[in-house]
């Protein structure tokens, strides 16, 4: 008795079989992957989010909210501040309220300068060229008869005095609360520290004009508003803050300077401007900001972790309708753990090294400096 012969698959049968087979394998070894990545991911982050709650320090908190303060002790609820936090957004836009009031405080800008040059090869303030600024551009309370410099400049800010005064007393309020969210609508508070660094720079030019005419008062009267001006824009928790807080600081430090090498000041008022630069904090300031980028960082990527499509549906309110999915659908939830990870610990080494730069204890060769100099 013969044996039935077997009968043959095709080619293609065969082959289609075995392709099948592969992405099914495939299919199965990649959703394992998938799900151990995830898996990883989420313990060594909520590893670390135990450790740093053991520290009194959560990473998984909410969105950094200001300390509420009564309005008549906000620096930013004095009428002319008042507008900068009252907006509405239409189709993502920002739309203020009151825009007139908006374009008032733009007003409070110094003219510019023919040449782009302020300052004599000395490094002072070129009050004659501040003249020719303030007569060319129009607009200013100025004596019909040219006097000089400071004179001339000093009655420009005539323009200015109910403003200044405004800021100078407002200045003297306890708390500076521009957001009601520290981190929200930073498209709204870029263009704030811009006007914040501005009334500084008017501050500078006003305090050189009176050092010039002999108002040594005057002049240190200036220094002190902006020291007080310039800690109200620090009190936001960013590293852009911070550096326009700087930015505000050495401009004062130019202000003492200028009456330093002409011997302006006397024994009393040397002695107030070291109590008053020896209060500024640049230490606690940074280490703040760096918790709170750290803070926004993680936030950002929660919320990749949780709806990685939000960020185009922003978009798409904004008019962006074109805007593609974000890449994080793409990736396991896993590797966005690892990267809020690796962001703790960045800013780990960089909240330890910025302190030792702050006290000087970085070696020459780390911190860039010539041993030499």
């Amino acid at each position: 008795m013969s044996a039935t012969p077997s009968t043959k698959r095709p080619l293609w049968f065969r082959v289609l079989r075995g392709s099948l087979f592969a992405a099914i394998l495939l299919v199965t070894l990649g959703a394992l992957t998938w799900a151990f990545e995830n898996w990883r991911g989420e313990r060594a982050w909520q590893a670390k989010v135990r450790e740093y709650a053991a520290q009194g320090d959560p990473l998984d908190g909410p969105l950094l909210v200001p300390e509420s303060v009564p309005e008549d002790q906000n620096l930013f609820r004095t009428p002319l501040l008042r507008p900068l936090r009252e907006f509405t957004r239409v189709n993502g836009q920002i739309v203020w309220r009151d825009s007139n009031a908006i374009v008032r405080l733009e007003s409070l800008t110094v003219p510019a300068v023919s040449g782009g040059e302020d300052r004599t090869p000395e490094g002072r303030t070129d009050l004659a060229r501040w003249q020719t600024a303030f007569r060319s551009a129009g607009g200013f309370p100025l004596p019909e008869k040219p006097g000089t410099p400071s004179a001339d400049i000093l009655a420009a800010f005539g323009r200015w005095q109910t403003e200044l005064a405004e800021l100078e007393s407002a200045s003297r309020r306890p708390h500076a609360r521009l957001q009601d969210r520290f981190g929200e609508d930073v498209d709204v508070l870029l263009p704030q520290l811009a006007r914040g660094k501005a009334i500084s720079s008017l501050l500078q030019l006003r305090c050189a004009a009176r050092l010039a005419a002999g108002d040594s008062v005057g002049a240190l009267a200036d220094i002190e508003f902006n020291e007080r001006w310039s800690r109200a824009f620090g009190e936001e928790p960013l590293v852009i803050s911070q550096l326009v807080v700087i930015a505000m600081e050495t401009i004062g430090t130019r202000m003492a300077w200028e009456g330093l090498v002409d011997h302006r000041w006397n024994d009393a008022q040397l002695q107030t401007l070291q109590r008053l630069f020896a209060t500024r904090r640049p230490r606690e300031d940074l280490m703040r900001a760096f918790r709170g980028e750290r803070r926004f960082g993680l936030l950002q990527m929660e919320a990749w972790v949780k709806d990685p499509d939000r960020m185009r549906r922003e978009a798409a309110l904004g008019g962006d309708a074109a805007s593609p999915a974000h890449p994080a659908r793409a990736l396991p939830r896993g590797w966005v753990r690892q990267n809020q990870i690796s962001l703790v610990r960045y800013h780990e080494l960089l909240a330890a090294q910025g302190a030792r730069w702050i006290a000087g204890d970085l070696p020459a060769a780390e911190s860039g400096e010539d041993p030499a100099a």
